[in-house]
Protein backbone atom coordinates (compact mmCIF):
# COMPACT_ATOMS: atom_id res chain seq x y z
CA UNK A 1 0.00 0.00 0.00
CA UNK A 2 2.77 2.46 0.93
CA UNK A 3 4.50 1.80 -2.41
CA UNK A 4 1.36 2.96 -4.21
CA UNK A 5 0.95 6.29 -2.42
CA UNK A 6 4.53 7.47 -1.97
CA UNK A 7 7.07 9.05 -4.29
CA UNK A 8 9.17 6.69 -6.44
CA UNK A 9 12.25 7.73 -4.51
CA UNK A 10 10.92 5.59 -1.62
CA UNK A 11 10.44 1.81 -1.68
CA UNK A 12 8.96 -0.19 1.17
CA UNK A 13 9.27 -3.87 2.10
CA UNK A 14 7.13 -5.87 4.48
CA UNK A 15 9.07 -8.55 6.37
CA UNK A 16 7.87 -11.54 8.35
CA UNK A 17 10.32 -12.83 10.96
CA UNK A 18 10.50 -16.50 11.95
CA UNK A 19 12.71 -18.06 14.60
CA UNK A 20 14.27 -21.34 13.54
CA UNK A 21 15.90 -23.77 15.96
CA UNK A 22 17.69 -27.00 15.16
CA UNK A 23 18.15 -29.45 18.04
CA UNK A 24 19.87 -27.58 20.90
CA UNK A 25 21.07 -24.62 18.84
CA UNK A 26 20.18 -21.04 19.68
CA UNK A 27 17.14 -19.65 17.80
CA UNK A 28 18.11 -17.99 14.49
CA UNK A 29 15.99 -15.41 12.68
CA UNK A 30 14.66 -16.07 9.17
CA UNK A 31 13.29 -13.11 7.20
CA UNK A 32 10.53 -13.60 4.63
CA UNK A 33 9.56 -10.83 2.23
CA UNK A 34 5.75 -10.60 2.21
CA UNK A 35 5.46 -7.26 0.43
CA UNK A 36 7.80 -5.45 -1.98
CA UNK A 37 7.74 -2.72 -4.67
CA UNK A 38 5.89 -3.87 -7.79
CA UNK A 39 8.88 -3.64 -10.15
CA UNK A 40 11.57 -4.63 -7.66
CA UNK A 41 12.38 -7.95 -9.35
CA UNK A 42 12.70 -6.24 -12.72
CA UNK A 43 14.96 -3.57 -11.27
CA UNK A 44 17.19 -6.11 -9.51
CA UNK A 45 17.40 -8.12 -12.73
CA UNK A 46 18.45 -5.04 -14.70
CA UNK A 47 21.03 -4.10 -12.07
CA UNK A 48 22.52 -7.59 -12.21
CA UNK A 49 22.79 -7.30 -15.99
CA UNK A 50 24.55 -3.96 -15.59
CA UNK A 51 27.33 -5.66 -13.67
CA UNK A 52 27.63 -8.54 -16.11
CA UNK A 53 29.82 -8.79 -19.18
CA UNK A 54 26.73 -9.14 -21.42
CA UNK A 55 26.03 -5.40 -21.18
CA UNK A 56 28.23 -3.09 -23.23
CA UNK A 57 30.07 -0.11 -21.77
CA UNK A 58 27.68 2.19 -23.62
CA UNK A 59 24.64 0.46 -22.11
CA UNK A 60 26.15 0.72 -18.64
CA UNK A 61 26.78 4.43 -19.20
CA UNK A 62 23.16 4.88 -20.37
CA UNK A 63 21.90 3.21 -17.20
CA UNK A 64 23.95 5.50 -14.95
CA UNK A 65 22.96 8.52 -17.05
CA UNK A 66 19.25 7.87 -16.49
CA UNK A 67 19.82 6.91 -12.87
CA UNK A 68 21.36 10.33 -12.19
CA UNK A 69 18.75 12.05 -14.33
CA UNK A 70 15.96 10.52 -12.26
CA UNK A 71 17.59 11.79 -9.06
CA UNK A 72 18.03 15.20 -10.68
CA UNK A 73 14.33 15.30 -11.61
CA UNK A 74 13.29 14.49 -8.04
CA UNK A 75 15.71 17.01 -6.51
CA UNK A 76 14.41 19.75 -8.82
CA UNK A 77 10.72 18.92 -8.26
CA UNK A 78 10.08 18.17 -11.92
CA UNK A 79 6.29 17.93 -12.43
CA UNK A 80 6.78 15.01 -14.83
CA UNK A 81 7.05 11.80 -12.80
CA UNK A 82 10.32 9.94 -13.46
CA UNK A 83 10.45 6.21 -14.13
CA UNK A 84 12.95 3.47 -13.37
CA UNK A 85 16.25 3.76 -15.27
CA UNK A 86 17.28 0.98 -17.66
CA UNK A 87 20.31 0.42 -19.91
CA UNK A 88 18.78 1.89 -23.05
CA UNK A 89 18.95 5.14 -25.00
CA UNK A 90 15.61 6.48 -23.77
CA UNK A 91 13.48 6.99 -20.67
CA UNK A 92 9.69 7.01 -21.12
CA UNK A 93 7.26 8.96 -18.93
CA UNK A 94 3.50 9.39 -18.78
CA UNK A 95 1.78 12.33 -20.42
CA UNK A 96 -1.63 11.36 -19.06
CA UNK A 97 -3.08 9.82 -22.24
CA UNK A 98 -3.07 6.16 -23.30
CA UNK A 99 -1.08 5.54 -26.48
CA UNK A 100 1.11 8.61 -25.94
CA UNK A 101 4.32 8.91 -23.92
CA UNK A 102 6.92 11.55 -23.29
CA UNK A 103 10.50 10.38 -23.62
CA UNK A 104 13.98 11.73 -23.10
CA UNK A 105 16.54 10.31 -25.51
CA UNK A 106 20.28 10.31 -26.03
CA UNK A 107 22.47 9.46 -29.01
CA UNK A 108 26.19 9.09 -28.33
CA UNK A 109 27.01 8.37 -31.99
CA UNK A 110 25.40 11.54 -33.37
CA UNK A 111 26.18 13.40 -30.13
CA UNK A 112 22.72 14.73 -29.33
CA UNK A 113 20.03 14.52 -26.66
CA UNK A 114 16.32 15.09 -27.10
CA UNK A 115 12.79 15.12 -25.77
CA UNK A 116 9.87 13.69 -27.70
CA UNK A 117 6.21 12.84 -27.79
CA UNK A 118 6.00 9.19 -28.86
CA UNK A 119 2.72 7.93 -30.34
CA UNK A 120 2.32 4.16 -30.46
CA UNK A 121 -1.10 2.65 -31.12
CA UNK A 122 -3.31 1.46 -33.98
CA UNK A 123 -4.39 5.02 -34.77
CA UNK A 124 -0.97 6.66 -34.49
CA UNK A 125 -1.08 8.12 -38.03
CA UNK A 126 -4.57 9.54 -37.46
CA UNK A 127 -3.43 11.10 -34.19
CA UNK A 128 -0.20 12.37 -35.72
CA UNK A 129 -2.07 14.02 -38.62
CA UNK A 130 -4.52 15.62 -36.20
CA UNK A 131 -1.68 17.03 -34.12
CA UNK A 132 0.07 18.24 -37.25
CA UNK A 133 -2.91 20.49 -37.97
CA UNK A 134 -1.75 22.37 -34.86
CA UNK A 135 1.92 22.24 -35.82
CA UNK A 136 2.47 25.99 -35.80
CA UNK A 137 0.87 26.36 -32.35
CA UNK A 138 2.79 23.37 -30.98
CA UNK A 139 6.15 24.49 -32.35
CA UNK A 140 5.62 27.92 -30.83
CA UNK A 141 5.54 26.21 -27.42
CA UNK A 142 8.21 23.51 -27.77
CA UNK A 143 10.48 24.96 -30.45
CA UNK A 144 11.03 23.92 -34.06
CA UNK A 145 10.57 20.18 -33.54
CA UNK A 146 11.21 17.38 -36.01
CA UNK A 147 7.93 15.71 -37.02
CA UNK A 148 8.39 12.03 -37.91
CA UNK A 149 5.37 10.14 -39.25
CA UNK A 150 7.38 6.87 -39.51
CA UNK A 151 5.37 5.37 -42.37
CA UNK A 152 6.90 1.90 -41.98
CA UNK A 153 6.00 1.58 -38.31
CA UNK A 154 2.97 1.67 -36.01
CA UNK A 155 4.45 4.68 -34.29
CA UNK A 156 5.14 8.37 -34.84
CA UNK A 157 7.36 10.92 -33.10
CA UNK A 158 7.56 14.64 -32.47
CA UNK A 159 11.07 15.28 -31.20
CA UNK A 160 13.29 18.24 -30.35
CA UNK A 161 17.05 17.67 -30.33
CA UNK A 162 19.94 19.49 -28.74
CA UNK A 163 22.97 18.80 -30.91
CA UNK A 164 26.69 18.94 -30.18
CA UNK A 165 26.10 17.20 -26.84
CA UNK A 166 27.99 14.03 -25.95
CA UNK A 167 25.93 12.03 -23.44
CA UNK A 168 29.00 9.92 -22.61
CA UNK A 169 30.82 12.97 -21.26
CA UNK A 170 29.97 12.94 -17.55
CA UNK A 171 31.25 16.51 -17.17
CA UNK A 172 28.27 17.61 -19.29
CA UNK A 173 25.61 15.58 -17.49
CA UNK A 174 24.37 18.29 -15.14
CA UNK A 175 23.96 20.83 -17.97
CA UNK A 176 22.30 18.19 -20.15
CA UNK A 177 19.93 17.19 -17.34
CA UNK A 178 18.98 20.84 -16.78
CA UNK A 179 18.15 21.20 -20.47
CA UNK A 180 16.19 17.93 -20.56
CA UNK A 181 14.05 19.02 -17.60
CA UNK A 182 13.38 22.42 -19.17
CA UNK A 183 12.36 20.86 -22.50
CA UNK A 184 10.41 18.07 -20.80
CA UNK A 185 8.36 20.69 -18.96
CA UNK A 186 7.67 22.50 -22.24
CA UNK A 187 6.46 19.26 -23.86
CA UNK A 188 4.36 18.33 -20.84
CA UNK A 189 2.76 21.79 -20.60
CA UNK A 190 2.00 21.73 -24.32
CA UNK A 191 0.80 18.19 -24.94
CA UNK A 192 -0.89 17.16 -21.69
CA UNK A 193 -3.81 19.62 -22.05
CA UNK A 194 -3.80 19.44 -25.87
CA UNK A 195 -4.17 15.65 -26.00
CA UNK A 196 -7.08 15.75 -23.56
CA UNK A 197 -8.68 18.51 -25.60
CA UNK A 198 -8.31 16.87 -29.03
CA UNK A 199 -8.65 13.19 -28.14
Amino acid sequence: MLNEITNESFSFFGLEIELWKVDDSLPAPKFNIVSKPNDWSKTVSSTKKIGSTSVSDTKQKQFFYWQQFKEFMIENNCPVKPTKPYPQHWMSMSVGKSGFTLATTLNSVEKKIGVELYIENDKDKVYFDELEKNKEQINSKIGNATWMRLEERKASRIVYYKTNEDPLDENRWEQQHQWLIMKLNEFNNCFRPLLNQIF
